[in-house]
């Protein structure tokens, strides 16, 4: 059988079932082959926020199809997910996005006010500046700075938004 990465599995189910549902999501019902066109839509805007591959990026959402995507979208881009709690303190947060050097964070809906104060936290704590994108139907990403890096971030990019 081989060696199998995650992005294999997506795209053999592709292959094999792409006008059959692959996510069923309260209202939200998408194909594999629809599926795999946002997922490489999303690693694409990830890139576009100028992260690299290789740098971290983390999630802060309900259990949701945006999980489901942003996992698969972190693989194709090439960087480490974090998926963070959202139950912890804006102090949890902070230290996890710190420490984790995340480079993006992705919310859902639902953690509006939890992914507020960990971005607040992060940028207080940050030595240089963050930018937000605007939400998209109750997604947002933004773009986080780690203490004792220099790199500063690129002005917001379109595309890495997901509804």
């Amino acid at each position: 059988m081989g060696q199998w990465l995650v992005g294999d599995i997506l795209e053999r189910s592709v292959l094999l079932y792409g006008d059959r549902p692959a996510v069923i999501d309260g209202d939200v019902r998408r194909t594999y082959a629809e599926t795999s066109d946002r997922i490489r839509s999303l690693a694409a805007g990830i890139l576009a926020l100028g992260v690299e591959p290789g740098d971290h990026i983390g999630i802060l959402a309900n259990n949701s199809h945006r999980y489901f995507e942003t996992y698969f979208a972190a693989h194709y881009a090439g960087t480490p997910l974090a998926p963070l709690n959202i139950r912890l303190s804006g102090p949890e947060l902070e230290f996890i996005i710190n420490d984790g050097e995340l480079r993006a964070l992705s919310s859902g809906p639902s953690t509006s006010s939890c992914s507020h104060r960990s971005a607040t936290a992060s940028r207080s704590s940050s030595t240089s500046s963050s930018s937000r994108r605007a939400p998209a139907r109750g997604c947002t990403a933004t773009r986080t700075s780690s203490p004792g890096t220099n790199r500063s971030p690129p002005p917001p990019a379109t595309g890495a938004r997901t509804t």
